[in-house]
């Protein structure tokens, strides 16, 4: 019965690495130069282990309409919706209080009314 997977090809040009080749790998930035570092771009995400940031991560639930209005912002659309609620929150102090009881959307309607 055949394999359905193609057969292994052994490139002497780049082995298959060994316990010693681990042993002695070194990071990328200890050992390639300034600039072949900078052509790899930038790290994505928030820094590990940073403690400093006054944000918290969170689940919410928004409605799909807002979020890609939002997401079609581009690059810093979470900060743009932090600024937005951080506005919307400065406007008018009642509106935590609005969306326990009636429903922010509601409350909502009535300050842009």
């Amino acid at each position: 019965m055949a394999s359905d997977k193609p057969p292994v090809r052994f490139d002497s040009d780049n082995p298959e690495w060994m316990e010693e080749d681990f042993a002695k790998a070194r990071p990328a930035v200890d050992v390639l130069p300034a600039d072949v570092l900078a052509a790899f771009g930038r790290k994505r995400g928030r820094p590990k282990g940073t403690t400093s940031s006054t944000k918290s991560p969170v689940t919410i639930r928004v409605d799909n309409d807002v979020l890609d209005r939002f997401r079609s912002s581009g690059r810093g659309w979470q900060s743009r919706m932090n600024e937005t609620l951080r506005g919307a929150v400065a406007t008018d102090h009642s509106l935590i209080a609005a969306a326990r009881g009636q429903g922010i959307g509601a409350r909502f309607a009535q300050v842009q009314a």
